[in-house]
């Protein structure tokens, strides 16, 4: 797991935050409605959290896409109204691959332990909520305060990411993934 303070990169390699969209059309995501089939896909057991909170459903797909950096399995959940999302990946890299992402002053990373493994906790991310439709004149969409949990177990990449839970709920979340 690699991150880059974006305030060291030459201006014209600044990071500049871009809302999580939808795969592109021609993306290679299968989605399935099982986690059996999810992990059949992936190559690897998927995990599923234990604990939600109350609020929090699953959304009832699992996307799993095969790219020339490793596979990755997408599962998400959101609060009845919607107005509250979480997203976790899974991700095994291919040889030679990693995660690298960049952040911004706006942003807080801290290190943090997760299961007796080393992570990350990363605050103020900023990017467009999942749950709602582009703009259709393609301005950008609004942007929204993040909270990131990242870490690796047994060569899998785990990342969840939302709005509305604090780092003592992400853990929890976390610290319960389990194979059932």
């Amino acid at each position: 797991i690699v991150f880059v303070d974006a305030a060291t990169q030459p201006p014209d390699q600044a990071f500049n935050p871009q809302p999580t969209v939808p795969a592109p059309e021609d993306s290679t995501a299968q989605f399935v409605d099982s986690r059996q089939e999810a992990s059949r896909l992936a190559g690897f057991e998927i995990l599923t959290p234990a604990h939600l909170p109350s609020d929090y459903t699953f959304r009832g797909l699992w996307s799993v896409d095969s790219r020339d950096s490793g596979v990755y399995v997408v599962s998400s959940y959101e609060t009845a109204e919607a107005t509250r999302f979480l997203t976790l990946n899974q991700i095994k890299y291919e040889s030679g691959h990693s995660f690298e992402q960049r952040y911004q002053s706006n942003e807080t990373v801290q290190d943090i332990t997760v299961n007796d493994q080393a992570g990350v906790w990363i605050t103020g991310r900023l990017m467009a909520d999942p749950s709602q439709p582009l703009p259709a004149d393609g301005t950008q969409p609004a942007l929204m305060p993040t909270n990131w949990l990242i870490w690796s177990v047994d060569e899998i990449t785990y990342t969840l990411y939302g709005a509305g839970l604090s780092q003592e709920e992400m853990l929890q979340i976390a610290e319960s993934l389990d194979r059932d």
